[in-house]
């Protein structure tokens, strides 16, 4: 009689132990490949400095745009800066940062600025956009860009 109490406990004991290591398995399998949400912020804030940057870097449409007209936002003209786009979109900003968001189809904050300050309307600016004060996530893209002959970057901060 002793034999068959052991074997049931013995047969208990191995069915706690598989239950228990499915479980263990399947928990740690589920926060392994849980998504990560500070991944998925940093690439939808990557995507959208992306399209500003491409925007941007493009001559715009119509290709004599101001605020009035203006489908897509852009301040180059034959692979260099053009100034008279860059005071343009600047005016722009000031008067209604909202709308360039949307014309950059964007949801988050932006702020544009070159590597040294630069002379928009005759005043020298530091960059265009809302700069962050303490932003909660922020993605910094970098671009390089012809002004005045020199190579010079233009970074955009996206941020929330």
């Amino acid at each position: 009689m002793k034999t068959r109490k052991a074997q049931a406990w013995g047969f208990d004991l191995i069915a706690a132990m598989m239950i228990f290591l499915v479980g263990m398995i399947l928990f740690f399998f589920y926060v392994l490949n849980a998504p990560n949400e500070n991944n998925d912020v940093f690439n939808n804030f990557d995507y959208e400095g992306k399209i500003v940057g491409d925007s941007l870097f493009s001559s715009g449409f119509p290709e004599d745009w101001d605020q009035s007209d203006v489908v897509t936002i852009g301040i180059m003209s034959n692979g260099a800066l053009n100034e008279t786009k860059l005071e343009e979109f600047y005016d722009f900003v000031n008067s209604d940062y909202e709308r360039t968001k949307r014309l950059f189809n964007i949801l988050n904050e932006y702020y544009v600025y070159f590597e040294e300050p630069i002379v928009v309307d005759s005043v020298s600016i530091e960059g265009i956009g809302w700069k962050e004060s303490n932003p909660k996530n922020l993605v910094k893209i970098t671009r390089v860009m012809v002004h005045n002959g020199k190579i010079k970057n233009l970074n955009i901060h996206i941020w929330n």
